[in-house]
C-alpha cells in the first residue's frame, strides 16, 4: 500500500496535520508510481556580521551603489561588500521596527517610519521632505523614489537619478479614501497597497504626472502590512487585509490555501514580514508571521515551513540578492549573515530538521506489519551513521507515540532498506506518520509503503 506523502505544509482547525518543514516538494520522472520526491531545504553559510543585530533591513541591487548592500542592523548601519565585509556607516537609525529599503545607482534610501536616510555606502544623511512627512513604505522605478506619506493615501516622486522631493510632486492614489500601506514594484507596473484596497499604476512621460492609474485594474482586498511586500516571480507579493496571500504578475492570484490563512488570522499583523529568494529551480516566498514562518513554492505552487533549531522562528527572516543566482538570509535574532546554500544540510553549526508526514485510512482495524521509506541510503559521510526518526498517532495526530530511529546507511551501503516493523494495529478513523532526518546527510525522500515485502 502506498502512503500518500506530504507534499505542502498544512493544518487547519481539528484535522490532522500534514507537515512539510524545511522541505519541498519536486517532481520526480523516475519515480514512476507517484513522480514525486521531498528535498531538504537549502542550507546556511555563514557569511558576515552586521554588528549585533537584529537586523531590520538589508538591501542590495546590481548596479546600486557599486554593488554594495546595506544592512540596518539595531540602530546601526553597515555596507556589506560581495565577499561579507561589513563597515559601519557612521549615523544612526532609530526604532526596533523593520526598515523599507529601495536604492538607485547612486543612492540606497531607508524610511523607518519617522524620517528617510540616504546613503551612497560609506556616508549617511537625512533626506529633506516637504512639511518634514513621516515617511512610510520607499520604492524606486523608472529613475524616481516613490515615497508614501505615513498613513495618508498621498505619495511623492523624486526628480529623476536624484533623491530631492518638491512639495508638489506628489499624487494620491484614488480608488478609496483608505491609507496607503505600501507599494510594489511588478516589472513597469506600481501597485499601490491601501489599507483595503488595491490599484495599478504606470509610468508615463510627463513629469507632471510620471505614474497614471490604469483604468480597470482596481481591487478591494488591500494590504495588511507592508513589510509583507516582496518582489517575486517577476511580480509582487504581500499579506491582504483579509488573510490572504496575492501575487500579482499581470494577472492577480490567490496563492495562499485555508490553513495559511487561519495562522494568519490568528497572527498579530504587525509582527508580519516577508521576502524572496531562489535556490535550484525553486523561488520561495519566505513569510514570517507570529509563531511560524512558510514558504510558498513559485516552482509548484505549495507551501512549507522553515523553521531554525532553537529558534521560535526561521532566523532568514529577510535579505538580499547577492548576485550570480546566490542569496543572503539576514539574521532575525542578532547582526549574522547567511549565504544560502543548496549543497549544506546545516545552518552554520546547527541541524536543520527535515520533517514530512503520511496518513492512512482505516475503515476497520489493520494490523501494520511495517511502514518501509524510500529515500536516499549509504550517502552519508565517511564514519557518520545518520538516522531517520518516525512516531505514530491514531487520534488524527493529536497524541503522537515515541520517536522510533532506524538508520539512514553508512557511505556505501546504498541497498539497506529503511524499515519499521510491528507497528501493531490501525484502527479508525487511521493513522498519521511523522518522519524526521536531523543528520548532516543528503536525502530524497520519494515514497513511503506499508505493509509491503522487504
Amino acid at each position: 500500500m502506498l502512503l500518500p506523502l506530504s507534499r505542502s505544509t498544512y493544518k487547519r482547525g481539528d484535522l490532522p496535520e500534514s507537515p512539510l518543514r524545511n522541505g519541498y516538494f519536486e517532481t520526480a520522472p523516475l519515480n514512476q508510481e507517484s513522480q514525486s520526491s521531498l528535498r531538504r531545504r537549502a542550507g546556511h553559510v555563514a557569511f558576515g556580521t552586521a554588528g549585533a543585530g537584529p537586523i531590520r533591513g538589508a538591501y542590495r541591487q546590481d548596479g546600486s551603489i557599486g554593488g554594495l548592500a546595506i544592512v540596518v542592523s539595531g540602530t546601526a548601519v553597515y555596507s556589506v561588500t560581495t565577499g561579507g565585509t561589513a563597515t559601519l556607516i557612521t549615523g544612526t537609525i532609530s526604532g526596533t521596527d523593520r526598515v523599507s529599503m529601495a536604492g538607485s545607482a547612486a543612492k540606497v534610501l531607508i524610511s523607518n517610519g519617522v524620517a528617510l536616510y540616504e546613503t551612497d555606502g560609506a556616508t549617511m544623511s537625512q533626506v529633506t521632505l516637504p512639511d518634514t512627512f513621516a515617511p512610510g513604505d520607499v520604492k524606486f522605478i523608472n529613475g524616481r523614489f516613490l515615497v508614501t506619506k505615513l498613513n495618508t493615501h498621498r505619495y511623492y516622486w523624486s526628480g529623476v537619478s536624484n533623491t530631492t522631493f518638491d512639495a508638489l510632486d506628489y499624487a494620491s492614489a484614488e480608488m478609496a479614501p483608505d491609507a496607503l500601506v505600501g507599494l510594489g514594484i511588478a516589472t513597469d507596473e506600481v501597485w499601490f497597497l491601501g489599507v483595503s484596497s488595491v490599484e495599478v499604476g504606470q509610468p508615463t512621460a510627463d513629469p507632471d504626472a510620471p505614474f497614471v492609474r490604469v483604468q480597470g485594474r482596481a481591487y478591494d482586498m488591500g494590504c495588511a502590512n507592508r513589510h509583507t511586500i516582496a518582489t517575486a516571480a517577476n511580480g509582487v507579493a504581500w499579506v491582504g487585509a483579509d488573510n490572504k496571500v496575492y501575487h500579482a504578475a499581470g494577472e492577480l492570484g490567490v496563492i495562499s490555501h485555508s490553513g495559511i490563512e487561519e495562522a494568519l488570522r490568528k497572527a498579530t499583523a504587525t509582527d508580519l514580514r516577508a521576502w524572496s529568494y531562489k535556490a535550484d529551480g525553486h523561488e520561495f516566498y519566505v513569510l514570517t508571521i507570529t509563531n511560524y514562518t512558510f514558504a510558498y513554492d513559485f516552482a509548484t505552487k505549495l507551501w512549507t515551513e522553515f523553521t531554525s533549531y532553537g529558534k521560535a522562528n526561521y532566523r532568514g527572516h529577510l535579505g538580499y540578492p547577492l548576485g550570480s543566482g546566490q542569496y543572503v538570509a539576514a539574521d532575525a535574532y542578532d547582526g549574522s549573515l547567511w549565504r544560502i546554500d543548496p549543497t549544506v544540510r546545516m545552518d552554520g553549526t546547527d541541524p536543520i530538521s527535515f520533517e514530512f508526514g503520511a496518513w492512512v485510512e482505516a475503515k476497520a482495524p489493520v494490523r501494520c506489519n511495517n511502514v518501509i521509506l524510500d529515500c536516499t541510503v549509504g550517502s552519508s559521510a565517511l564514519g557518520s551513521d545518520p538516522m531517520i526518526a518516525m512516531r505514530c498517532a491514531d487520534d488524527r495526530g493529536y497524541v503522537y507515540g515515541d520517536w522510533m530511529l532506524e538508520p539512514l546507511g553508512r557511505q556505501g551501503e546504498f541497498g539497506e532498506p529503511v524499515v519499521w516493523r510491528r507497528l501493531g494495529q490501525i484502527r479508525r478513523p487511521g493513522r498519521a506518520f511523522h518522519f524526521r532526518i536531523t543528520d548532516d546527510v543528503d536525502v530524497t525522500v520519494r515514497k513511503a509503503q506499508m505493509n509491503e515485502p522487504v
